[in-house]
């Protein structure tokens, strides 16, 4: 379990991931964090947060998209394996 801080606040995280991805997930978040700070300087820390929020759905949605067609193109390939088999098959009895 590690203890990260976000905006002065503490947070005691319990996850699936490693300690090193923990640590890599967190500087990535206050990297991210810092960054909407600055672009959005008149924006409070709930704002900021809400705003990754969204980023991160945006995301979400996007590799969704992929993953949707990848899982199409292995489902395609499947088939045509199935077919490739079933002429094999049909040419073998024949011989």
């Amino acid at each position: 379990m590690e203890k990260l801080e976000i905006f002065g606040k503490k947070y005691q995280i319990q996850s699936g991931l490693s300690s090193e991805e923990v640590i890599r997930m967190y500087r990535e978040i206050v990297k991210r964090l810092k960054t909407l700070s600055l672009e959005y300087p008149r924006l409070d820390k709930v704002d900021i947060l809400v705003l990754y929020v969204i980023e991160l759905n945006e995301k979400i949605i996007e590799m969704e998209k992929v993953l949707k067609k990848e899982v199409k193109k292995i489902e395609e390939i499947r088939t045509k394996i199935f077919r490739l088999e079933g002429k094999i098959k049909e040419k073998s009895k024949k011989s």
